[in-house]
């Protein structure tokens, strides 16, 4: 612990810095290797999902060429170039599906199991495409597909409905044979095939005519029997491309198997590396906390523990110790800071001694100076101070300055007081005449003030109502004007209503002519009714002689007649609703012309209306100008009343303020001679010595301002 103490403050403060720090390096370094191991299992996640997304689409794609290969198995057909291509395409899929997989998860072994797989299900599609290719062009060349030979069948039998009736059950047969894949469906339509042949001999047919059906008819139960062999056949190969995929999918299963297994281990040996990471971050924390603990209580014993010894000797010296000194034996800052404040404390101490015995003298010579300024104090201004030799002489010498002049000046501030006490009742009794004086001049003008007033509000009023007319005047002149506007519009809209009914008349005259055209039109319409009517007649009498065979054409000869009768009908109605439209057309246009007349009156008596309104108007405006004219005189007379009332009222604003100030002037005089008497009285108080000289200047210096004083007076009465 000594050798501790021995070292400097700054030099701990610094070693502590050091060991945070590289226990802060330390704690990254930890910190920075368990982020690694994270980033690497999840690198590892990724890659195992990218490798699951490619077993899938391997899966996928053997999936879909299983399911493509199957379906042609099962149609028996291979439908030209491009289904072959497709098949290629597939298989070139599934390969490169499978290269995709990402094989660090597992041996090479799985690999090479994968890949055989794979070149077992490519081989067997291979052997499978051109077999069905090799069927179909052997069956094209020698038989027609089975539908189209059931169809030419129906064709050549059709007149003959038994033999149609077994072509027909043939045909349900390998339906349900093609559906099912049920024995007992082929055997029921090679029995009818052989009903079928039966049939055909004993048909009332051509030779030719039946050859030709006995041959198709052998074309369809040998092409019936080809398709079972065919079905058999398929059947085995699609045996051989399930177990083929079945094989690559067994692969894929066992490697995403093995996948999962090597990926488990992976992630173990992850968290195996991640606690390692976690335990030495946890022990690098916890030295670093004990280093930093550590650290800190060091510094705490070497910097608090010696301040508050400091603190200590500080208040024992406060409170009146002088021997107290500081013990700190420590080499580093604060040791010397100690010894340096004892050698303060032993040059503090000497200095007050010295300071001390100083001020024991100085006391002294104050008490005698505090003896002679009691005296003073008990206003006993003849007194003298002795004056010694020390600091306090010149107080002493000072203080009897100050006795002397404060003496001559009390001599002279109480014969200023008697004179100022005599001037004061000289001007309190000016100040009374004056104030009557006042008062009746602000009694005269407070009454012209009012009758001022009552002028100026006479000529507002005259104003006023001179506004107000002025303002009705003008109203009336926009009355009129808008009047006048509105008859102008009035007249305008006359002429727009006139003309607009002109041309509605003459519309409605078209109107008529063209309903004329209608009934025209109407009566060629009913004229086509009739012949259509009669038309239909002779159609109806030409079916009845046709007996059966007219039946259908004396229903549409009776639908006809039916219309033909409709439209007469309709004709009747349209020819009637015309009538009544000529006749309306023929009020409404005499209706027309009355309105035309009654529009004009109303235009002649708008446009005289507008006339008297602009005669109105011109005498409204002399009028107005008229009344303009008193407005503007009353307003004048008005601002006159008022600046004339302004005038008053601030002479007697004035007048107030002269009483006032002569009031305050008159209570200030009063005061003023209280405080004269009241500072005679104070002075007479001092023992003062003799200045017989000096009061009689004092006096003859006051006397010329109480001169100049009697002149102010006179000139205030004389006002």
């Amino acid at each position: 612990m000594k050798n501790v103490s021995g070292i400097k403050i700054s030099h701990k403060i610094s070693s502590l810095m050091i060991g945070l720090i590289v226990g802060f390096v330390l704690m990254g370094v930890a910190y920075y290797a368990q982020i690694s191991v994270d980033i690497k299992q999840e690198r590892t996640r990724q890659q195992f999902q990218q490798a699951e997304q490619s077993l899938d689409l391997a899966r996928q794609a053997h999936t879909t060429l299983k399911t493509q290969l199957l379906t042609m198995m099962q149609s028996g057909e291979v439908q030209g170039s491009q289904d072959l291509l497709t098949a290629a395409e597939r298989v070139q899929h599934a390969q490169e599906a499978l290269g995709k997989i990402n094989f660090q998860f597992y041996s090479s072994a799985a690999q090479e199991r994968i890949e055989t797989a794979n070149q077992v299900f490519a081989e067997t599609v291979e052997q499978t495409i051109p077999a069905l290719v090799q069927t179909e062009a052997a069956e094209s060349d020698v038989n027609m597909p089975l539908p189209e030979v059931a169809g030419q069948l129906r064709n050549l039998l059709q007149n003959h409905p038994s033999a149609m009736n077994i072509v027909l059950q043939t045909e349900l047969h390998y339906s349900e044979f093609l559906r099912t894949r049920d024995g007992r469906y082929a055997a029921a339509f090679q029995a009818a095939v052989a009903d079928l042949r039966d049939t055909i001999g004993q048909l009332d047919m051509s030779a030719t005519a039946a050859q030709r059906a006995l041959n198709l008819t052998d074309n369809y139960a040998t092409g019936f029997e080809a398709m079972i062999e065919r079905r058999a056949t398929a059947a085995e190969r699609e045996q051989m491309v399930e177990d083929a995929s079945l094989g690559v999918i067994g692969a894929l299963e066992t490697y995403r198997t093995s996948m999962g297994e090597n990926l488990q281990r992976r992630i173990d040996a992850a968290e195996g590396e991640r606690t390692v990471a976690q335990w030495m971050f946890a022990i690098v924390l916890f030295m670093t906390a004990i280093g930093t603990t550590l650290g800190l209580f060091l510094i705490y014993r070497s910097i608090v523990l010696p301040l508050w010894h400091m603190q200590s000797i500080i208040a024992q010296q406060n409170r009146g110790n002088d021997k107290a000194r500081v013990n700190i034996t420590a080499n580093d800052e604060l040791g010397n800071l100690g010894r340096a404040f004892n050698r303060l404390l032993d040059e503090r101490i000497q200095v007050l001694a010295e300071k001390f015995q100083e001020n024991e003298t100085l006391n002294n010579s104050i008490i005698g100076l505090i003896r002679a300024l009691g005296l003073i104090a008990r206003k006993d201004l003849s007194i003298k101070v002795p004056v010694s030799a020390d600091v306090t002489g010149t107080v002493s010498d000072a203080v009897n300055l100050l006795t002397s002049e404060t003496a001559r000046t009390l001599h002279q501030v109480r014969a200023a007081s008697e004179k100022i006490n005599a001037i004061s009742d000289q001007l309190q009794a000016q100040s009374g005449a004056v104030m009557v004086v006042a008062e009746d001049e602000r009694t005269q003008v407070a009454e012209t003030v009012a009758a001022l007033e009552q002028s100026a509000k006479t000529m507002s009023d005259i104003a006023k109502e001179a506004r107000v007319a002025n303002s009705i005047a003008s109203t009336a002149i926009d009355s009129t004007v808008k009047a006048q506007s509105s008859v102008t519009e009035t007249v305008e809209g006359i002429q727009t209503i006139r003309s607009t009914i002109s041309e509605t008349e003459k519309r409605i005259k078209r109107l008529g002519d063209r309903s004329q055209e209608i009934t025209s039109i109407v009566n060629l319409i009913n004229t086509i009714a009739e012949r259509t009517h009669i038309l239909a007649l002779n159609a109806s009498m030409h079916a009845a002689s046709a007996g059966e065979a007219g039946k259908g054409f004396a229903v549409v000869a009776e639908e006809v007649q039916r219309l033909a009768e409709n439209a007469r009908g309709a004709t009747s109605e349209i020819s009637a609703m015309v009538n009544n439209i000529r006749v309306e057309t023929s009020d409404t246009v005499n209706i027309m012309n009355k309105l035309i007349t009654q529009v004009a009156e109303g235009t002649k008596l708008a446009e005289d209306s507008g006339q008297r309104m602009h005669e109105t108007e011109a005498a409204t405006r002399q009028l107005v100008n008229h009344v303009k004219s008193i407005a503007v005189n009353s307003v004048n007379q008005a601002n006159m009343a008022s600046r004339v009332r302004d005038r008053a009222t601030q002479i007697t604003e004035s007048t107030q303020k002269t009483y006032s100030e002569l009031e305050q002037q008159r209570l200030q005089t009063d005061e003023l001679k209280v405080h004269a008497r009241s500072l005679l009285e104070r002075v007479n108080v001092f023992t003062l010595p003799e200045f017989r000289a000096e009061a009689h200047n004092t006096l003859v210096s006051i006397r010329q301002p109480a001169v100049n004083e009697e002149q102010m007076e006179k000139n205030i009465a004389n006002a």
